[in-house]
C-alpha cells in the first residue's frame, strides 16, 4: 500500500507518497497508524486499513475546509479566481456545483493545486460521493 505504480522499463511513480506530502503541505492531519493508501478490493479500488490498534473516538483525520476541492462554494463572500462564484450563480453549492470545479481542476492536470489528489482518483466512478 505505498500508491507507487512500476511499469517495465520506466521509473517507479509514488502518486501516494505524492499525496501524502501534499496534504500534509495543506494542514491535513492524518493517524499514524492508518494506512490511507490501502487497495480494497471492488469497483473504488481504495480504502483505509488500521496497521495499529486505534481507540474509540480517537481523531483519523482532520481536514482543513480549503484543503477540498471547491471549498469556495461554502464560504460565504469567497469567490476565489471568480470561477467558484459563476459556479455558484448557475448550479448553486451542492454536488454539482463541485463536481464542475472538480473537473475543471483535473483539466489543470499538474498545474492544480489539487494536482496530486487528482491524480489519485480513478477515471471512472462507481458511485457519485467517492470524490
Amino acid at each position: 500500500g505505498d500508491g507507487c505504480r512500476r511499469g517495465m522499463g520506466q521509473p517507479s511513480r509514488c502518486p501516494g507518497r505524492t499525496l501524502l506530502r501534499w496534504a500534509a503541505s495543506r494542514g491535513i492531519v492524518l493517524h499514524p497508524d492508518l494506512d490511507y493508501l490501502a487497495s480494497v478490493e471492488g469497483d473504488a479500488g481504495r480504502g483505509v486499513r488500521a496497521t495499529a490498534d486505534v481507540e474509540e473516538e480517537e481523531l483519523l483525520c482532520l481536514i482543513p475546509l480549503e484543503a477540498c476541492p471547491g471549498h469556495e462554494l461554502w464560504v460565504e463572500g469567497s469567490d476565489g479566481d471568480g470561477l467558484p462564484a459563476f459556479v455558484r450563480s448557475l448550479v448553486g453549492n451542492r454536488v454539482l456545483g463541485c463536481a464542475l470545479l472538480l473537473l475543471h481542476e483535473r483539466g489543470l492536470r499538474g498545474l492544480s493545486r489539487y494536482a496530486a489528489y487528482i491524480e489519485t482518483l480513478p477515471d471512472a466512478f462507481a458511485n457519485l460521493p467517492f470524490f
